[in-house]
């Protein structure tokens, strides 16, 4: 408690030099290019809803030249007060989007799967990442994938 006072100051530091020097770093999942290629040439439909920092999400997105991929990118960090978590950014775009209302959702986290099942969505569980050790018990599961070109094959 005696440095609650420097907090912020850390937290603003530490985006900084996530931002300016480590983001790039970040290496996606084996087979994530030629899977979302895949996905779209076939006629997948795409959308982002993340929990992440739209500026950080973004850059990494054009690094890695995912841009056209996606229909909709949304974080939770933006300016609209409806979005101010997941499952509201997801209930938010499906309202604005409703050719999305019977997409899957593919997430790696309970509030993932929270997300999904608050809007009715079937969820696919990514069995790496975040969530891998989370308890899944109270959701409904349509999926489960251990590589993100899984994704391919499912129905």
């Amino acid at each position: 408690t005696e440095n609650l006072h420097k907090y912020e100051k850390f937290i603003m530091l530490f985006k900084k030099e996530y931002d300016e020097n480590l983001l790039l770093d970040t290496r996606p999942y084996l087979g994530v290019s030629e899977t979302l290629k895949q996905l779209v040439t076939r006629g997948d439909k795409l959308a982002i809803a993340t929990n992440k920092r739209q500026a950080a999400t973004l850059k990494l997105i054009n690094h890695y030249g995912w841009h056209d991929y996606f229909q909709w990118i949304a974080c939770t960090d933006e300016k609209i007060h409806e979005i101010r978590n997941k499952n509201k950014l997801v209930t938010f775009f499906i309202k604005n989007n409703p050719e999305f209302s019977n997409a899957y959702f593919v997430g790696d986290t309970e509030n993932d799967g929270s997300a999904a099942t608050h809007n009715k969505l079937k969820f696919i569980k990514v069995k790496y990442g975040y969530g891998k050790n989370q308890n899944w018990i109270n959701f409904d599961i349509y999926n489960s994938i251990n590589n993100f070109n899984e994704l391919i094959n499912i129905n």
